[in-house]
């Protein structure tokens, strides 16, 4: 069926100019790319897997025979699968070719699926397993059965070339089953298979299975079955997913029929850190305003998976199972938080691009808070126990009803105290607990050492004692590192908070500098004005009293700035000479004072209003980050107004007192902030000004994070246009130790 290859080359032999070289390839290149490059045993059977997962297969079946035989000649692997096959041509212009382009660009399957196979690598994860194999190959798209059989051992012949060892392959035009997919016979082994290399194979496969409760349609499907008589009572028989086992936090609630108070449960690595209360009564839900009510029974189970983070790192933790970079893969095309019903998914909710409960908007606004793409969630409830929760009369969704809006609240809440616990963990990593943390990463580490070291029997002692004394060894040198790292930290802190307030003053220079120039110049030609007319004119008393008028305004102004820039200063002095050291601050005097000098002074026709509620309330703050707060958002709300053409122009600041925050509404009718840019306003050095830094709202999220509170853009700003930012912190955060 195929040319004769070596007429071919004398062909091209004919034409080849006289001064010229070839490169020729030894027949060891087999050795080299299968046994020498293909890391184990383990890793070479995974990869022929793999192999069958990119190409379609629902179902793969690892046989082992007689494995514990003797002669290895009589020990066998077979893998066999359902998947699209390999035709005729595909062996000869892919299979059979070293190193092809064919699969360069190929990233998904025809179904699919997303490709896992290292190109090129399963032809030779054949060498590094067997001295002889079998392919039998039954293509979907054509009525072939082609047999290729390769004798690995024929390549060891030193004085022939890789491409000269001849192949045997026989094709059957016609046959008569409908079945397709490919069978890999692996003949006399050329190693010894044991439990531990099973098991390290069914948790390899494991790491590319996704869970059922995730499987969308058939084409998801892949099921693998290991076959081995010899071990039948000592590994699974079925390969697992243990992609829900390895998510590093798990959080649980279960929400009885009839009440409005439950519990969460938040394990991390398997333990159980935290278990918040929630209180639903006079509970009033956010996107509808109405009060909140039992809609029936129901369970939230949450798999939260964290990536490399400043304070954090998740690669040895995900190791011990599956690597960080198939989690990212898997996660890309499934995440989000889904909806069962009685045992079904109840579409589209939590399937790709249908964020229903908005978790990636607020992730946006706050680094620490869950995004969709980072967990998986599921909500069971059933249509008997939960009658109020019903389909649209499409079926293409629910009807979002009261008892809709009281789920999700429900849901969104349980995600939101594992973001609590989150930023609790990040402040307790910045601000309180640095050698607790390097010890639990020192101890985690070696345990894992250890526990490693105890099971693996290839090491000797007194290799094994080595290992020992060396983690002892760092175990000493980092408790000294952290003595200093605890004292650096707190020093840092207050660089830190210096530097965050300083870069508020600069944001405020740069925005007062053209009123200031523009001032400057207005009192340089005033009193040479006033001089000159009164050399010229007779009658001048009312134009010098109008000049002088105006001067005296223009020394107002400056005193204004002055007091601004003097009270900033000051407050950032002393809060870096007292070594961070809080202060009780009166909030509508500060804010007020704030508020008239600067709208003063660079926003003519501005009409400013505060309202604070009570009008006495103080709280206990750094001066110079209530400071920085107020001044980032008056500026931007300065521009706004500045760029819009109305005459009349609000800026309003309210500040109340609930039962639990303190809240600060920031509000102007200025030209608003555009929908397509609202996920980018919080990142630093964003900017929709020509002359903005882009730093005033990432600075404000700082400096917020520090009291656990956070900024957030209304949905609906208070006035007709423009915008609304508010601010929440927690109050506990605002009281002085003694209280």
């Amino acid at each position: 069926m195929s040319k004769n290859p070596a007429s071919e080359e004398e062909k091209i032999e004919e034409n080849e100019p006289e001064d010229t070289i070839k490169f020729k390839i030894s027949s060891k290149v087999a050795r080299l790319l299968g046994r020498e490059s293909v890391s184990s045993d383990t890793a070479a059977l995974f990869e022929l897997i793999k192999n069958s997962y990119d190409a379609d297969a629902s179902k793969v079946t690892v046989t082992f025979k007689e494995i514990l035989n003797k002669n290895p000649e009589r020990r066998t692997i077979i893998i066999e699968d359902d998947g699209v096959g390999i035709s005729f041509k595909e062996f000869e212009k892919k299979w059979m070719v070293i190193g092809t382009y064919s699969k360069e660009k190929e990233t998904f399957t025809t179904n699919g699926r997303r490709m896992l196979g290292n190109k090129g690598v399963g032809r030779f994860a054949t060498e590094k397993l067997a001295k002889k194999l079998t392919l039998i190959s039954k293509p979907q798209k054509s009525k072939e059965k082609i047999q290729l059989d390769v004798d690995w051992g024929s390549y060891e012949n030193e004085e022939i070339e890789f491409n000269q060892v001849p192949n045997k392959i026989h094709v059957e035009e016609e046959r008569n089953d409908g079945e397709h997919g490919l069978r890999i016979v692996l003949s006399n082994l050329r190693t010894e298979w044991n439990t531990k290399k099973l098991t390290r194979l069914l948790d390899a496969i494991g790491s590319i299975l996704i869970p059922k409760e995730l499987q969308r349609t058939r084409d998801d499907t892949f099921d693998v079955q290991i076959i081995a008589p010899e071990f039948e009572t000592k590994i699974k028989p079925t390969a697992e997913s243990v992609l829900l086992e390895t998510a590093p936090y798990v959080v649980t609630c279960n929400m009885p029929s009839d009440t409005f108070k439950t519990s969460v449960t938040i394990k991390k690595e398997g333990n159980v850190v935290a278990s918040p209360e929630l209180d639903f009564a006079k509970t009033p839900i956010k996107k509808t305003g109405q009060q909140w009510k039992p809609f029936g029974p129901c369970t939230v189970k949450l798999y939260f998976y964290p990536m490399k983070s400043a304070f954090e790192t998740w690669d040895s933790y995900y190791r011990d199972t599956m690597k960080t970079v198939n989690i990212r893969k898997i996660l890309k095309d499934y995440h989000g938080v889904k909806i069962y019903r009685d045992g079904f998914w109840v579409s589209p909710y939590g399937g790709l691009e249908n964020d229903w409960l908005e978790l990636e908007a607020e992730r946006v606004q706050a680094n620490m808070k869950i995004g969709n793409t980072q967990i998986i969630g599921f909500v069971e409830i059933s249509k008997d126990k939960n009658s109020n929760i019903t389909d649209t009369t499409t079926r293409e969704k629910l009807v979002e009803n009261d008892a809709f809006h009281s789920m999700r609240h429900f849901v969104k809440s349980v995600i939101d105290e594992l973001s609590e616990y989150r930023i609790q963990e990040y402040k307790d990593f910045r601000e309180q607990q640095p050698k607790k943390i390097y010890k639990n990463i020192l101890d985690s580490e070696i345990q894992r050492l250890l526990s490693y070291l105890e099971t693996e029997s290839d090491i000797p002692e007194n290799i094994k004692k080595n290992i020992v004394k060396h983690a002892q060894t760092i175990d000493a040198n980092i408790k000294n590192l952290t003595k200093v790292t605890s004292s650096e930290t707190k020093r840092t802190e207050i660089e830190t908070r210096g530097l965050l307030n300083l870069a508020s003053l600069g944001i405020l220079s740069a925005n007062s500098y053209h009123e200031i120039f523009n001032i400057i110049g207005n009192m340089k030609e005033t009193p040479t004005a006033i001089k000159t007319l009164l050399f010229e004119k007779s009658d001048i008393d009312d134009v010098v009293n109008s000049f002088l008028i105006e001067l005296d305004e223009q020394l107002e102004l400056i005193d204004q700035f002055t007091w601004l820039v003097r009270q900033f200063v000051k407050a950032i002095g002393n809060d870096v000479e007292s070594k961070l050291s809080k202060e009780e601050i009166p909030l509508e005097e500060l804010v007020s004072k704030m508020m008239n000098s600067y709208t003063t002074s660079t926003a003519k026709n501005v009409v400013p209003e505060i309202i604070v509620t009570p009008n006495d309330f103080t709280v206990t703050m750094y001066k110079s980050d209530i400071i920085s707060i107020v001044l980032n958002l008056l500026t931007n709300a300065i521009k706004s107004v500045d760029l819009d053409e109305d005459d009349e122009k609000k800026i309003k600041i309210t500040i109340n007192k609930e039962a639990y925050d303190l809240i600060l509404l920031f509000s102007d009718n200025g030209i608003g902030i555009q929908e397509g840019i609202m996920p980018k306003i919080f990142r630093p050095f964003f900017s929709t000004y020509e002359n903005g830094t882009g730093m005033g709202l990432s600075i404000v999220q700082e400096i917020l994070e520090s009291y656990e509170g956070k900024i957030s853009l209304e949905p609906k700003p208070e006035f007709e246009k423009g915008a609304s930012f508010k601010i929440t912190i927690p109050l506990k955060n605002l009281r002085s130790e003694k209280e």
